[in-house]
């Protein structure tokens, strides 16, 4: 019955590959051989469509072209079209290095991969299909078959304008590639220029400072800013599962308690944003909502760690999308 159901294999796969120029030997010769994997071979019979999604990673490692989760993910994405009407280059995107991430990883991790690529628009996998090909991100291969990376970088293009808040949180954590990552390095530019133009603005002189102290006496009554101490890259535990955010810049006025100890009194957020229309990240609009903090952690931004924080106050600067300009500061929120 095996012999029989190869043998119907090898008139398929004669049939779809044809007489044509494009039927390489070496193609014929491969597939005839991965042919005797029973499952895939029953699964070229029940869809026949598998053999061009074969085709398209019959270099890749057997791991990869042999798996047929992998290949009816193949299928998917060529159905894809782009923005301009032209089918997505699956080839592409595989001979670039998707095929060497897939090759580290594990069969379930390779279907979570392919699914999740198979939720994106088109014009995203292409994007993938870009720099997976450009000399200057020699390791992105590698580094998204780490499945930490390949969620960071997921959660990156479908909210690019907040890069940089996304990839701090990998930083500060067990993600250490992000660090050495030229492709993060790229995406979080325009964020970490936008900082390092906003926190000049806010110390005293600045030009910001006038229209901070404006805002926070009418809308939170705050006449003492000059009491405070800004502090950078703070981060902020929310909630007693440990859920954090990162604040661009954090105001904080001291009090000392009935026993001599020094606690934070109040503190003012401030989330530096690139556009009008960029929104808070998940953490940081779960946080707003809450009134207590806790200091996590002082490794950047020097204030101490355990400390509380009670009676918080967030507002928003925001630019142009440039990264060099400010447009204004402002207590809304999007």
């Amino acid at each position: 019955m095996h012999v029989m159901k190869w043998f119907y294999s090898f008139l398929l796969v004669l049939f779809l590959f044809g007489t044509e120029a494009r039927a390489q030997k070496c193609d014929l010769d491969q597939i005839l051989i991965d042919l005797q994997d029973a499952k895939l071979s029953k699964a070229f019979i029940e869809k026949s469509e598998l053999v061009e999604s074969w085709k398209i990673v019959k270099d890749a490692p057997e791991a990869v072209r042999k798996n047929t989760s992998v290949l009816e993910n193949i299928s998917s994405l060529s159905s894809k079209k782009l923005p301009n009407g032209n089918a997505l280059d699956v080839q592409k995107l595989f001979d670039n290095g998707l095929s060497n991430t897939l090759s580290k990883v594990s069969d379930a991790d390779k279907v979570k991969i392919l699914d999740r690529i198979n939720q994106w628009d088109a014009s995203k996998a292409d994007d993938l299909a870009r720099r997976l090909g450009k000399d200057n991100y020699p390791a992105l291969a590698d580094d998204l078959s780490d499945p930490d990376f390949f969620k960071l970088y997921d959660d990156i293009i479908h909210d690019p304008e907040n890069a940089l808040d996304i990839a701090k949180r990998a930083s500060n954590g067990n993600l250490t590639t992000t660090a050495k990552s030229t492709f993060f390095n790229d995406v979080t530019k325009l964020g970490k220029d936008f900082e390092g133009v906003v926190a000049p603005a806010l110390k005293p002189g600045g030009a910001l400072r006038s229209k901070l102290k404006t805002i926070l006496e009418n809308k939170f009554g705050i006449k003492d800013l000059d009491s405070y101490q800004m502090f950078e890259q703070v981060q902020f535990t929310y909630n007693k599962s440990g859920d954090y955010f990162i604040a661009d810049q954090a105001f904080v006025k001291y009090g000392i308690d009935a026993d001599g100890d020094k606690f934070i009194e109040s503190v003012i957020i401030i989330e530096n944003k690139l556009s009008d229309a960029t929104k808070l990240t998940g953490n940081q609009s779960a946080a707003r909502s809450i009134a207590e903090y806790t200091v996590r952690s002082r490794q950047i931004s020097g204030l101490e760690q355990g400390l509380n924080a009670t009676l918080n106050k967030w507002l928003r600067v925001y630019g142009d999308g440039s990264g060099k300009n400010i447009v204004d500061i402002t207590d809304e929120f999007r």
